[in-house]
């Protein structure tokens, strides 16, 4: 048994992951080829193996049971690909387009994915332009996103890729109970209702929550406005 694999078990099944250890030997490339990567373009500040096992993989991870059977995921903000290299390794059914505004990381996330055969299509884009697409639009089951912006903000950029009877799944941290209070009105606008929360503590201690917003009506066609007219003026 590896260095890595031995670490993967132990932090895995102290995050209550024991399902996904069979995916050990897939998360040790993705290791490899992130620390590989890192070296030329900043796609994380964590580098420490046990420290990316904790804060990257089994912290997405956890996302999964909130994605119904063969969804088609898009994941705004995915940077190096998290959280859509973890979900889509321990999900092989779902399909997910990851969106981010760096290309650079992309290349990474395409070709982890090509090399370890995921259903990922990723896209050089930014959500607001997105969520005005009509090939787009209210067209995936499932919205993730992790580490982006403010629960406000965020909404308005995920919830219009939403369709009505889907859910945006929003990865937050300590601070998430207030955004989500913050954020009731700018839901309600934007078409949304929440359904389901967690809060947990992954194993190094540090508090997280996982909010599911169903879509429950279609979104204002205004919306998502441009996204420096998101940050200076959040839905209230």
């Amino acid at each position: 048994m590896s260095g890595f694999s031995a670490a993967f078990g132990r932090i895995f099944r102290d995050n209550g992951l024991e399902d996904f250890l069979e995916c050990s030997e897939k998360f040790e490339f993705l290791y490899g080829k992130l620390i590989e990567a890192n070296s030329r373009v900043n796609i994380t500040a964590i580098t420490d193996r046990d420290e990316v096992i904790v804060k990257h993989f089994a912290d997405c991870v956890r996302v999964a049971e909130y994605i119904p059977q063969n969804a088609d995921v898009v994941d705004i903000g995915c940077g190096g690909g998290f959280p859509t290299l973890p979900l889509a390794i321990v999900r092989p059914d779902i399909k997910i387009f990851a969106v981010d505004s760096v290309a650079k990381k992309l290349v990474f996330v395409d070709g982890v994915s090509r090399d370890l055969g995921l259903s990922v299509t990723v896209a050089a884009a930014r959500a607001e332009e997105l969520g005005h697409d009509e090939e787009l639009r209210e067209k995936f089951d499932v919205c993730v996103s992790r580490a982006v912006a403010r629960l406000d903000g965020l909404s308005e950029l995920c919830l219009p890729l939403v369709k009505v009877g889907g859910a945006f799944v929003a990865m937050k941290g300590s601070d998430g109970l207030a955004e989500l209070r913050e954020a009731e009105n700018a839901v309600r606008i934007l078409g949304g209702t929440p359904s389901a929360s967690d809060n947990f503590r992954l194993s190094d201690g540090s508090e997280r929550y996982i909010f599911r917003i169903e879509k429950t009506s279609v979104a204002p066609e205004k919306y998502p406005r441009k996204y420096n007219k998101i940050k200076k003026e959040p839905l209230k």
